[in-house]
């Protein structure tokens, strides 16, 4: 909002095969921010929610504390 700045989605993909990471990004924003706080993050939560469930092993990657757990408790996705 103070800057004016476009927000664009960014996702990185890591491919096995290749040992690469690619990119992807979408479409600005429309019309971002909106009058409303609570559903400018609803909306940033729904984009992000979408590309998680498209390839949610793509995301656990980045989340160093969904990886590892103290001695003795269960994986939380185990």
């Amino acid at each position: 909002l103070i800057t004016g700045c476009a927000v664009v989605p960014m996702f990185p993909f890591y491919d096995e095969s290749t040992r690469r990471y690619t990119i992807r990004f979408l479409p600005a924003l429309e019309a971002f921010p909106g009058p409303d706080s609570k559903a400018d993050l609803a909306r940033v939560n729904a984009v992000m929610e979408q590309h998680i469930r498209a390839a949610p092993e793509q995301y656990w990657w980045i989340h160093r504390r969904f990886k590892t757990r103290p001695e003795g408790e269960e994986g939380f996705y185990a």
